[in-house]
């Protein structure tokens, strides 16, 4: 057995042993700590980011690399939002990375506001935002710290983070009605199945298991969005069967 999997499987039973002895939840704060190496690259007029996001980013234009997990898909899939009319719309990044789809925005028109919780992250998109003169605001702060609301909140990669992880709602009713208090106009919000590799992988719904009451999953995940939202609109896949964005409208 390779030394990666052992570890893996005494971390998930030292959770399991936590989870058991202690009386609140304990949340994780290193979220990125298995993502690809951080890194930019200055060429002439434009900065190549690597990293979980692998992007170029020029003054004007930004495009994502073809081998960066889901974000070609994703910015395909958005690019139909993104091409509207969002000038003056604030815009909210939750979990923005290395701030792709923030950059994305504000070259667009729209007044952005990126929120990550790994240092590191918040570093690199200032200094790509200084670089380059943006307005944008860009905080190290933890979701259930947001108290504010936008017109177009954007939660890619991190729903099963904030479900009971790096955040805890307790219930898949209570994080649908948080996101609903922080949109003002639409929610673009990516469901990760339970299926999925990474949740296989890290067993993020391990965590806090003791502190939910089990309602992760998607027929909990669209029955609250149908329920707070006027309507919920499935753009696409972004990860054949076990990831999919959607459009929520207040």
């Amino acid at each position: 057995m390779k030394l990666n999997t052992v570890l893996l499987l005494i971390s998930k039973n030292v959770t399991k042993l936590r989870n058991w002895i202690v009386k609140k939840p304990i949340l994780y704060k290193k979220p990125n700590k298995f993502a690809p190496k951080l890194e930019l690259n200055y060429k002439n007029s434009v900065i190549v980011v690597e990293g979980y996001q692998k992007y170029t980013i020029s003054k004007d234009s930004i495009n994502p690399d073809a081998n960066s997990y889901d974000l070609l898909k994703k910015y395909t899939l958005l690019k139909k939002i993104f091409n509207n009319d969002i000038t003056g719309k604030t815009i909210l990044d939750i979990g923005a990375n290395s701030g792709f789809f923030t950059f994305w925005g504000h070259q667009k028109g729209a007044s952005c506001t990126a929120i990550d919780m790994d240092a590191n992250y918040i570093n690199l998109m200032n200094e790509i935002s200084n670089h380059f003169s943006y307005d944008i605001t860009i905080k190290k702060e933890n979701i259930s710290n947001i108290n504010h609301a936008s017109d177009i909140v954007i939660a890619l990669s991190l729903i099963h983070w904030v479900y009971s992880c790096t955040s805890i709602f307790d219930s898949m009713e209570k994080l649908i009605l948080f996101f609903k208090s922080i949109t003002n106009e639409c929610l673009i919000i990516e469901w990760v199945d339970i299926e999925d590799n990474a949740i296989k992988c890290f067993n993020h719904l391990d965590h806090n298991y003791n502190f939910t009451n089990n309602t992760y999953n998607h027929k909990q995940f669209i029955d609250n969005m149908e329920k707070y939202f006027s309507s919920v609109v499935k753009i696409g896949e972004t990860r054949k069967n076990t990831r999919i964005l959607y459009k929520a409208t207040i």
